[in-house]
């Protein structure tokens, strides 16, 4: 009888003991993930950098949104703190309660800790929950007394702490923004300088001349230079060298000078700038010299052409891009008719890579 009950123990203990082991060690201690994360860890960064930049210019509504898309992949946590701010100041409290405990559980000891763990406590309050529950003890690690305020507006995100605690006057991933300052180009929506190297074909349409006329016909190379003032558009001033084609027997060649000075819109087609439409109006001014092949023959003319193009931009890079224009305008002789005529009207198409610097 007493062998019996040992082997009855023995074999409960051998379908035990694997079970026990199995539970714990699918019971892994908590390890909190370290902050300086890989670029490709964080999803898809484009949606934190539109939401972290919306969420600057006042705009938490439209920053909701690409919070939400960025959250579908990154596993940054400030995404859920700065969602969290969105939220309360949109007076959404549930939402943002979740959003704050997703943060101070991932990142307890963050140097904006503090500050956020008493916006959750407010929300609590307001919503009747009590006081945090014991993971968001706002008590200081060490016994460190520690003060924090977080605070959200046309600046931005502010974060400070003062007392024993750690000093950080901004937001403890700055990396992020430095990873991913793609929207600050000066191509997209941001202010700055730019540079564009282009190709441009040209067709004048004098009337009386067949449309297949060479010498109506010229190509342009070139630089823009330009400057964005933000959101509203960019300066664009561009010069180059013009040569209309001739035929064989022609005893005259004409070249010189092309330019133009115009103000870019850009329409998105995204909310990253990677696609964009542009409507450029401008004014041209080109100086041409009609050349004798023996040199016995130089005669300037001047041409003023107000003029606009239209045309998509394909982002390559943050601050590298292809430009495709669709150019038209009125070219007005100054010194010199054109073919016979005072005027003709132009079109054009144009290619450029342009830079933001």
């Amino acid at each position: 009888m007493r062998n019996a009950k040992a082997a009855g123990l023995l074999a409960a203990a051998l379908v035990v003991a694997p079970a026990t082991a199995s539970a714990q060690n699918t019971k892994k201690p908590y390890k909190p993930q370290p902050l300086i994360l890989q670029k490709e860890q964080l999803g898809d960064v484009r949606f934190a950098a539109v939401a972290r930049d919306r969420m600057r210019n006042g705009d938490c509504a439209g920053a909701l949104d690409a919070f939400d898309a960025a959250l579908r992949t990154a596993t940054d946590p400030t995404l859920y703190r700065d969602r969290g701010l969105c939220n309360e100041k949109l007076g959404y409290p549930y939402p943002a309660i979740d959003d704050y405990r997703h943060y101070l559980t991932e990142v307890p000891d963050a140097a904006d800790a503090d500050g956020i763990r008493e916006h959750l406590a407010k929300l609590l309050a307001q919503t009747g929950q009590g006081a945090p529950s014991d993971g968001d003890d706002d008590s200081s690690p060490g016994g460190a007394s520690a003060s924090a305020k977080v605070s959200m507006g046309g600046g931005g995100l502010d974060a400070s702490t003062s007392g024993s605690g750690v000093l950080h006057p901004r937001d403890s991933m700055d990396y992020v923004d430095r990873d991913n300052d793609e929207m600050a180009s000066s191509l997209r929506h941001g202010k700055g300088w730019g540079l564009a190297p282009f190709f441009s074909e040209h067709k004048f349409l004098p009337s009386g001349a067949a449309f297949d006329a060479p010498e109506t016909w010229a190509e342009c190379v070139g630089l823009q230079f330009r400057y964005s003032v933000g959101r509203p558009g960019t300066i664009v001033v561009e010069a180059g060298y013009e040569h209309f084609n001739a035929s064989d027997a022609a005893a005259t060649s004409t070249a010189g000078l092309t330019s133009q000075v115009g103000w870019e819109f850009r329409l998105p087609l995204d909310a990253e700038y990677d696609n964009q439409l542009l409507l450029t109006p401008g004014v041209g001014y080109e100086h041409l010299v009609i050349t004798g092949n023996d040199q016995s023959l130089s005669l300037p003319f001047d041409l003023i052409i107000p003029r606009a193009r239209v045309g998509y931009r394909r982002m390559v890079s943050p601050s590298a891009g292809i430009d495709f224009g669709l150019d038209g305008g009125m070219a007005f002789a100054l010194t010199q008719s054109i073919g016979g005529s005072a005027s003709a009207p132009l079109v054009g198409l144009d290619v450029s890579l342009v830079w933001g610097l």
